[in-house]
């Protein structure tokens, strides 16, 4: 997206280690650290999986697992999961059933018209996928681009994970699915038309990728709908997630006529920059976030009825998908809440991550 597919050489995360002695556990609500270096420190290692090895204990290193902590439970007013996976808690929130939304937006030259849609009551990740809980899931090396030195204060593993596919975030749902339930029961993502086979990481990275069936009846980790993603950032509320005019509040993202760069071309630790009205953190820049929907082209003043899935899936699996939000290196107008874009499904940008999205999974 901005930069090569060149993936940067990385050592495996320590997860083969048999016995653990200890783990560096993870606090607050989306996992910030209680670790050294959490004070603000200058973080390194983070593209090793393992952390800087180099004998300066100042430096802190990537937590360790705790394969033993696997849970999903219900805060007291229902309105929240807390998710924690080997130590590293993430936060779901729910977004409740709704009918006739209003989306998109009523100006020439956006590919998104005013239109609506109804949804039945899903779950949404508060952050974007971080290179934590992407290592702890996937077991391998970090593919992002920017896997160290980040900004001054910030937490490395606590970043948005990036140059991901389509693919291999289809396959990170289902195996999330299964480590964190002990199941693959309710797998949403299918390599059959029957739904029989679960879509995994060799899927995934095939040359030519592994097409994707998805039963939607199942509760698991998946991909947003366009819609979803839409409905959750706020639809026609406001201009960007959070707010009409104060970008710099709510998101990292670059330079334009209006707005001066503050991002400095990087990604930044989740959860820095104001929330939006449903709890929602980075939903404009930072990196953008893949949908579950085949690009297409949407009607003016049509209601796409309840829990639109998007376009039919095309014979050739080799099509573009929808992306939302814009990134860290985008000008205002890419953050904007209705604008669309579109990624070939193979393509991994160094802006291009992910939001998780959930069924009522316990």
């Amino acid at each position: 997206m901005k930069k090569s597919n060149f993936l940067k050489g990385i050592s495996l995360i320590g997860l083969a280690i048999i016995v653990i002695v200890s783990f560096i556990a993870c606090g607050g609500p989306m996992g910030l650290p209680k670790l050294p270096g959490a004070g603000g420190g200058h973080i390194t290692g983070g593209g090793t999986g393992g952390g800087s090895d180099d004998g300066d204990d100042s430096e802190a290193k990537w937590p360790k697992p705790n394969l033993a902590v696997k849970s999903i439970t219900n805060d007291s007013s229902n309105t929240m999961k807390v998710c924690n996976l080997y130590a590293c808690k993430f936060i779901m929130k729910k977004m409740p059933a709704a009918n006739d939304i209003e989306l998109g937006y009523d100006e020439e030259g956006y590919d998104n018209p005013p239109h609506t849609a109804s949804f039945s009551e899903f779950w949404i990740a508060e952050t974007e996928t971080t290179q934590l809980l992407w290592q702890f899931v996937v077991k391998a090396k970090n593919p992002s681009w920017h896997d160290g030195d980040p900004a001054d204060g910030e937490i490395q593993w606590f970043r948005p994970v990036e140059k991901v596919t389509w693919a291999q975030c289809i396959a990170f749902c289902n195996d999330l699915t299964k480590q964190i339930t002990g199941n693959t029961d309710q797998c949403v993502y299918y390599s059959d038309s029957a739904c029989t086979k679960v879509y995994n990481k060799v899927d995934a990275n095939n040359e030519t990728p592994k097409r994707v069936y998805a039963n939607w009846s199942k509760q698991g980790f998946r991909l947003p709908t366009e819609a979803e993603w839409e409905y959750a950032a706020g639809g026609t509320k406001y201009n960007y997630a959070g707010t009409d005019d104060d970008l710099d509040a709510v998101a990292w993202h670059g330079e334009d006529a209006v707005f001066s760069d503050n991002a400095g071309d990087m990604t930044h630790q989740v959860k820095l920059k104001a929330a939006n009205e449903n709890g929602l953190y980075d939903m404009s820049g930072n990196v953008d976030e893949w949908c579950w929907d085949v690009g297409g082209k949407i009607t003016k003043n049509t209601n796409l009825g309840k829990d639109y899935h998007g376009p039919a899936m095309p014979a050739d699996p080799d099509d573009y998908r929808v992306c939302r939000g814009g990134d860290y290196d985008d000008e205002s107008e890419k953050c904007l809440v209705r604008t669309r874009d579109e990624w070939s499904y193979d393509g991994g940008g160094t802006g291009l991550g992910f939001r998780l999205v959930c069924g009522n999974l316990n």
